[in-house]
């Protein structure tokens, strides 16, 4: 009986997490399920914010599960399957992966017949699609034989926007793709996973694969992970508060994406940067110190780095990850 698999994707900062936790906080009571979170970055923030108590957590970090990685994806879902033995097994992406070569290499030797990709789900940033797509050639790569693409943060987007977006996404995914829409990654679970009945999934062994899904692939990124870099930084002080507001304010134009949990004078804050802009929110959970993720394009890391030494200073920093 094969697991089934259900894979969340989409570009930096277009809601990954926040869906997921939609999900985990509304999924069936009794379904034993599984996660994998994949970060590009060295530290995993995505691990600590993911609403998780009760479900099997796995995190495969410092690369990309399509490329550099796939060995670790592979061998996670091996532990997965014969030792904790889920219903469904969800695996989020980092924003840099092409989630239709995940789901490739999910017909390897070691997991055939043992997992199935049930559904590939994009999550599409709708008030910055249209720029980050003109951008970003793995933007509209990752809609790939998606089964599902969700149009997120469709709050932040006025209407002649929406229209805009809808239609170039239309034009783009795959033909068999139904397109959904949400804010704060709202999705109802009957529309977003088919069907939603994982144990009735796992025994369909004639379910159809992702739409355009092809074994032959080439993992043909374009401008994935070869044009961006991160790094990280790890203190074990505090932050005052306004310094990281400086920091952005000063710095954003070098930035894809930034992430982490900090300590400062007036509590614990979980930081997020993307194409959107600076959010800063409460975390309740204990927190000494700082942990932050930055990735930017290739050429852009120094001057963020200098940019992070005159705001935070350096302690403990891990450095740059430049991917094979």
């Amino acid at each position: 009986m094969a697991t089934p698999v259900y894979i969340i994707s989409g570009f930096l900062g277009s809601g990954k997490t926040t869906l997921l936790n939609h999900v985990l906080r509304h999924i069936p009571l009794g379904l034993k399920v599984a996660i994998i979170v994949n970060e590009f970055g060295a530290i995993s923030i995505d691990g600590s914010i993911i609403e998780h108590e009760g479900y099997s957590v796995k995190e495969i970090t410092n690369g990309c599960i399509c490329c550099t990685l796939r060995r670790e994806l592979t061998r996670g879902l091996v532990d997965i399957v014969y030792d904790t033995k889920p219903d469904l097994v969800i695996i989020e992406t980092t924003g840099l992966s092409i989630p239709e070569d995940v789901a490739r290499d999910m017909k390897v030797e070691e997991l055939k017949d043992r997992v199935r990709c049930q559904d590939i789900i994009v999550l599409i940033n709708a008030p910055r699609y249209l720029e980050m797509q003109s951008k970003y050639m793995i933007v509209n790569a990752q809609m790939d034989g998606a089964t599902k693409i969700v149009l997120n943060k469709v709050d932040l987007a006025d209407e002649d926007l929406l229209i805009k977006t809808r239609q170039r996404v239309n034009e783009v995914k795959p033909a068999g793709a139904s397109l959904l829409e949400s804010s704060y990654g709202e999705v109802d679970l009957d529309r977003l996973f088919s069907g939603f009945n994982p144990r009735a999934a796992a025994r369909e062994e004639d379910t159809p694969s992702p739409a355009g899904h092809d074994e032959d692939h080439d993992h043909d990124h374009g401008d994935s992970t070869d044009k961006f870099a991160s790094f990280s930084l790890k203190r074990v002080e505090a932050l005052a508060y306004a310094d990281v507001i400086a920091f952005f304010k000063a710095k954003g134009d070098c930035l894809v994406r930034a992430k982490g949990i900090i300590e400062t004078e007036l509590g614990n804050k979980l930081v997020q940067y993307s194409s959107n802009g600076l959010d800063v929110s409460d975390y309740a959970k204990d927190q000494a110190g700082a942990e932050l993720v930055f990735i930017t394009l290739k050429g852009d890391e120094d001057m963020a780095k200098a940019g992070v030494t005159e705001y935070f200073g350096w302690n403990e920093g891990i450095g740059v990850q430049n991917p094979q």
